[in-house]
């Protein structure tokens, strides 16, 4: 297994794994899967593009040779007054591979790209409250719950709460 930043060459790949873990974990994405579909090519690549050209908008995928297995984001908020705060987003890992530290390894990678920006002190997540395992991984690297919002998310009259963490960069 390897960790590499995605680029507009991997495509495919990241089209394809997030919209499977789109499908598989509706209720943990803000994303939809038809959303994701009817997204233009266009506004797709530019993730990876970002990705390739900005140290603060990496996505990262876990490899298995040539099949993309898992992948995690991480977006900086540009409003000149909350700079010093990114969000992670797209935490996944195909259900065959899980339990071996690619989760693991993958949140490694951004935390470690995120402390080398210098100016960025915080990292926020948000899961659903559903989600025990993203919740214990985020925790075991130093994540901490800083609120729960009741019936955060809406999907098919289902609710589900979400819990917000934040992992400190500078001491």
């Amino acid at each position: 297994m390897k960790i590499t930043r995605l680029t507009p060459n991997d495509y495919e790949h990241f089209y394809s794994l997030r919209l499977a873990s789109l499908e598989e974990c509706p209720e943990e994405f803000v994303t939809d899967a038809e959303a994701w579909k009817n997204a233009p090519r266009e506004t797709i690549n530019k993730l990876l593009v970002n990705s390739k050209e900005k140290s603060d908008t990496p996505i990262f995928g876990a490899w298995n040779q040539d099949e993309l297995i898992g992948l995690i984001g991480v977006n900086r908020d540009m409003r000149p007054s909350v700079m010093h705060k990114s969000t992670l987003w797209g935490l996944y890992v195909m259900p065959g591979q899980r339990k071996q530290g690619l989760g693991s390894a993958l949140l490694n990678e951004v935390v470690k790209t995120a402390q080398e920006i210098s100016d960025l002190r915080l990292i926020r997540a948000v899961v659903t409250i559903t989600s025990k395992d993203a919740l214990s991984l985020l925790k075991k690297h130093g994540f901490k719950v800083f609120g729960q919002e009741p019936e955060a998310k809406r999907l098919n009259e289902e609710y589900y709460d979400q819990v917000y963490l934040w992992l400190p960069l500078r001491r």
